[in-house]
């Protein structure tokens, strides 16, 4: 009698003359024994085991997602509430109010879509009379449609007359827009920066430059979400990567996209400081060892020092500023520039590139500085990797003697090996400095703090140092 049941590992197993035996793919179809059929269901469990440990930790990832980052409001349930982010999610409940009681106190229903629509044209008009931005009105259509989509999202109804008094009030007071930053100012104000000894947000100035990220979504990095170049033989992952939004933490995007990607395929150089930076640190780290409200503190001091404020400029238009250098100096084509950007339409992409808008910036700009700028990029990853002087600030800029009291930061190109204990000369004090851990490539840049004052301004900004020899150290 042959019985024959199903086995995972392979085809049906045969019970004959009381012994078991399976055909099993892992050995190319030779009879195995006991053994092996139980070694498969242990890897199985172990398998099924780290799958279930896996869900219950996102779970329980989720369900803390739900307790601490989300009010629901009344009459809403926490899907539909999930639906829109917490910030715009008070956004709306603020507006919402406003124009209710605003609707209450001018006797108003809002008991039909004709209703809600002909009150909605009569406050977006009193908004305008105070001189309120049309963003102010959009956001307020928004609310509407979020608390009241069985009114503003009825069959045939998209509030027609509301939409008109949006499109009016547009034309008739255009919202301020965001200038692009020229690259010359960038280039100002890494200049600045790093002779005010913030090399790491001197880093972070050009590395949100040439990302196009948002400001926020550079200041939130995690170590994790920097990932090394993958050679493996080929041309695919060559370069490092940015993953923004992992779907593990469950925190989307502006346009509630998780997993999106940016490639950093034009500075091949910054690879070394990146992974300085990420050196010692845990995955779940910040990548940055300042604050956001810092690195705008430092951004406003920049323009300040440089007598650019009155350009009114903002940490944003850095994002504005790397996709218009880059279509203007063909140094990536539109298409491009969209997916490196992460623009869904070409419509947005066009409230971003505006080339003739970067040169009328461009001449507010005083020669000296454009020059100096330019001057800064041209030897910025010599400065960071090896003994080069910062240049000076053009004649009439002076730095602040305070801020330049900040730790110093030098950037050393060195190769793995042991501790070494390095004499930062004239007379200054020494600390241990580790060289990178294994793992890393043949070089990694360290940084080294060190309080000083104001030093002399002939003085290098990073140290160059002779690798030691590793036959010495062997023995």
């Amino acid at each position: 009698m042959d019985l024959r049941v199903l086995s995972r590992s392979g085809p049906p197993v045969g019970l004959a003359d009381g012994s078991l035996t399976v055909m099993s793919r892992e050995t190319g179809g030779a009879e195995v024994g006991l053994d092996h059929l139980t070694s498969l269901g242990h890897n199985s469990q172990t398998l099924d085991t780290s799958r279930r440990s896996q869900t219950l930790e996102r779970k329980l990832k989720r369900r803390k997602c739900v307790a601490d980052n989300m009010t629901v409001p009344m009459g809403m349930t926490y899907l539909e509430a999930r639906s829109v982010k917490q910030p715009t999610m008070a956004d709306y409940t603020k507006r919402f109010h406003e124009f209710r009681a605003w609707a209450d106190l001018h006797q108003l229903l809002l008991m039909k879509p004709e209703d809600l629509d002909l009150a909605l044209v009569e406050f977006l008009q009193e908004l305008f009379d105070r001189e309120r931005g049309v963003n102010d009105g959009v956001r307020v259509v928004a609310a509407c449609k979020f608390f009241l989509p069985h009114i503003a999202k009825g069959p045939g109804t998209n509030l027609p007359r509301a939409n008109r008094a949006l499109k009016g009030w547009n034309l008739a007071a255009p919202p301020q827009q965001r200038m692009p930053m020229p690259l010359e100012v960038m280039g100002a104000l890494v200049g600045i920066l790093m002779n005010e000894f913030k090399t790491n947000m001197a880093i972070r100035m050009f590395f949100q430059f040439i990302t196009y990220l948002r400001p926020g979504e550079c200041s939130s990095l995690t170590v994790k979400q920097l990932v090394p170049p993958q050679g493996m033989g080929t041309q695919r992952f060559n370069h490092w990567a940015i993953l923004l939004h992992p779907s593990e933490d469950l925190i989307p995007g502006k346009t509630n996209i998780f997993d999106a990607s940016v490639i950093l395929d034009s500075d091949p150089w910054l690879g070394d400081c990146l992974r300085s930076m990420m050196l010692g640190k845990k995955p779940s780290d910040a990548l940055w060892t300042d604050s956001h409200a810092e690195f705008r503190k430092a951004f406003n001091q920049g323009l300040q020092t440089l007598k650019l404020d009155n350009l009114g400029m903002t940490l944003y238009a850095t994002r504005h500023g790397g996709a218009t250098h880059d279509v203007l100096s063909r140094r990536r084509s539109l298409l491009e520039v969209k997916q490196h950007g992460r623009w869904a339409s070409d419509n947005s992409l066009k409230r971003y590139v505006k080339e003739a808008r970067l040169q009328t910036e461009v001449a507010k700009v005083p020669e000296p500085i454009r020059l100096y700028g330019l001057h800064v990029l041209q030897l910025l990853p010599d400065l960071l990797t090896q003994a080069r002087k910062v240049p000076k600030p053009p004649v009439g800029i002076s730095l602040s003697a305070e801020r330049c009291r900040s730790p110093r930061v030098s950037w050393l190109k060195i190769p793995p090996g042991p501790a070494l204990k390095l004499g930062l000369g004239k007379g200054k004090a020494t600390r241990e400095v580790a060289y990178a851990g294994s793992g890393m490539d043949a070089t990694a840049a360290v940084i080294v703090h060190e309080d000083v004052l104001p030093r002399d301004r002939d003085e290098p900004t990073a140290l160059a140092m002779s690798p030691p020899d590793p036959l010495q150290h062997a023995k």
